[in-house]
């Protein structure tokens, strides 16, 4: 019985050859975050530019979700992490990591290809299985 709660590498065929996907590890989810964070925009310095473009009574508003947004920092399940996630810069960047195990002279520019070539979609199954499944929660007397 396979342990579905673990991630588990695959291979992918595009650009002629076959790719190995290593295991989604920590180390790889916090590369990707560190990553996001170079392209992810600050929320305060976000408000802070375009804070006089509300209306007075709300600007008080504005910052505090902003501030707000800002000490939240950026973790796996958070929106702007998500968003990004499901981007095709956030899935290249993920696509890169999970290839550089196995092929440590890959590029960003041959995951892009890659993934323009096999689709979002194709490289979603994939990360699906390189992260596994969290296991289900007992139910009941379970």
């Amino acid at each position: 019985m396979e342990a579905n709660h673990l991630g588990r590498e695959s291979e992918l065929t595009a650009l002629g050859r076959t790719w190995r996907i290593s295991r989604w590890t920590r180390k790889i989810w916090n590369d990707w975050l560190d990553w996001a964070k170079t392209v992810l925009p600050d929320p305060v310095d976000t408000a802070q530019k375009r804070i006089e473009k509300w209306p007075a009574h709300l600007q008080a508003e504005v910052a505090r979700d902003a501030l707000d947004r800002a000490n939240m920092g950026l973790s796996i399940g958070s929106r702007p992490v998500s968003a990004l996630m499901d981007s095709p810069e956030g899935a290249c960047q993920l696509l890169y990591l999970l290839l550089k195990k196995h092929q440590p002279d890959v590029t960003e520019d041959d995951a892009m290809d890659i993934l323009m070539e096999v689709g979002l979609e194709a490289v979603q199954k994939r990360f699906d299985r390189a992260s596994g499944t969290p296991p289900v929660p007992a139910q009941g007397n379970a």
